[in-house]
């Protein structure tokens, strides 16, 4: 399946609404199961008090929504034009602010998002199953997230600790964190060519294993499809 990358270059011309502030109900830990559908990990939310199904992506940094859902009450809108979709022109939208955003038991009630309201961009026809919007890596800038792709359950806690692994049974390689990004670093051999320290993106959103781009790879795509992280 295509990954669409406009909403990769979408955020890089927006700027943060600013971090989220999410309450964990009594214990240090929650557990969230999830869909894992063509590499890709949906999650059941409900966003003022309406159920629905967004997609982790840590490419994207906020949270958006996709205007077609028209049952959900936004509080606070007002009206923005998006630049940097790739696609030549802007697209029009609106910024909501203060909303409750649940995801399992964990609670913002002071939730900001982006709304899409250009009909054009539909995941779900994409896809072939209902998607009505993106959680973006503020999650992960939120809390401490183990994702076991196995048992399809994500945990999150305040810190490693509260997790519950054990962490000396697992292996670590570095990250680079840049503008709310992962980056990792690797060596690429074809058969014309080694390259050395190519970077790549971490990228959950992606439902392709890897995506390497021709020109010198110096970019690239890594799509987690199994194990933790």
């Amino acid at each position: 399946m295509k990954r669409f990358l406009l909403y990769f270059f979408f955020l890089l011309h927006i700027g943060p609404l600013r971090a989220q502030l999410w309450h964990f109900p009594h214990d240090k830990k929650v557990v969230i199961p999830f869909d894992f559908v063509d590499n890709l990990i949906l999650l059941s939310v409900k966003l003022n008090g309406e159920p629905l199904s967004f997609l982790l992506d840590n490419g994207v940094k906020e949270t958006l929504l996709f205007g077609q859902v028209d049952s959900v009450f936004l509080k606070n809108t007002s009206a923005v034009t998006f630049q940097g979709f790739g696609i030549g022109r802007p697209i029009q939208g609106m910024v909501s602010l203060r909303n409750k955003l649940e995801v399992g038991t964990l609670i913002d009630s002071v939730h900001h998002l982006y709304v899409i309201t250009d009909t054009s961009f539909n995941l779900s026809r994409n896809i072939g199953i209902p998607i009505h919007g993106i959680l973006g890596s503020l999650f992960f800038r939120s809390n401490v997230v183990a994702i076991d792709y196995i048992k399809k359950k994500i945990t999150v806690a305040h810190s490693v600790s509260d997790l519950g692994l054990k962490v000396d049974k697992y292996d670590s390689f570095p990250l680079i964190l840049e503008n709310d990004r992962v980056y990792t670093q690797a060596h690429i051999e074809t058969k014309e060519k080694r390259f050395e320290n190519q970077k790549l993106l971490l990228d959950l959103g992606n439902s392709n294993p890897m995506m390497l781009f021709q020109r010198q790879f110096s970019l690239c795509y890594l799509a987690p499809t199994s194990g933790n992280i």
